[in-house]
């Protein structure tokens, strides 16, 4: 079946490592044109971080993914990849100046199953806590919630 994000990039970066660091600093460039307009249009800018399925609800499709790992021949600490170069992000938007939120924490604690097992997208679920946790980070009641840029 279908790779999904979270393992093509997991597969790709446990092949071609050299690429994670690359692939990071491209990306940092590209925001840091969008920080740059922003602060030159006074937008304020905020930076939510998502989980993936992988990440919070793994066991939902375990026996699955545990499948498509062995195919891949990927260890589930190979999918920590993607949660590694999102820390660094994270940080370097934090030093750059711009709002960011890690949804991670309450995706992980969330009762109900937050992702579509077909596709792995968020769910009706996933989409109302997304909205609730975008709501309080804007309003300014998000403690996850760090930087300055207007």
């Amino acid at each position: 079946g279908a790779i999904y994000q979270h393992l093509n990039q997991t597969f790709f970066f446990a092949h071609y490592p050299e690429f994670r660091d690359i692939a990071l600093t491209a990306f940092e460039q590209q925001l840091g044109l969008v920080i740059d307009d922003c602060r030159k249009r006074d937008i304020r800018l905020l930076v939510a971080f998502l989980p993936t399925m992988l990440q919070v609800e793994y066991e939902t499709d375990g026996e699955h993914l545990d499948k498509v790992l062995e195919t891949l021949g990927l260890t589930t600490a190979d999918l920590e990849t993607t949660p590694l170069l999102t820390d660094r992000l994270m940080s370097w938007l934090k030093t750059q100046g711009v709002q960011v939120i890690d949804l991670a924490p309450a995706f992980k604690e969330a009762d109900d199953e937050l992702f579509w097992r077909r596709d792995y997208h968020l769910g009706v679920a996933g989409h109302r806590l997304l909205a609730e946790q975008l709501s309080l980070a804007l309003s300014g009641g998000d403690d996850q919630s760090t930087g300055d840029l207007p």
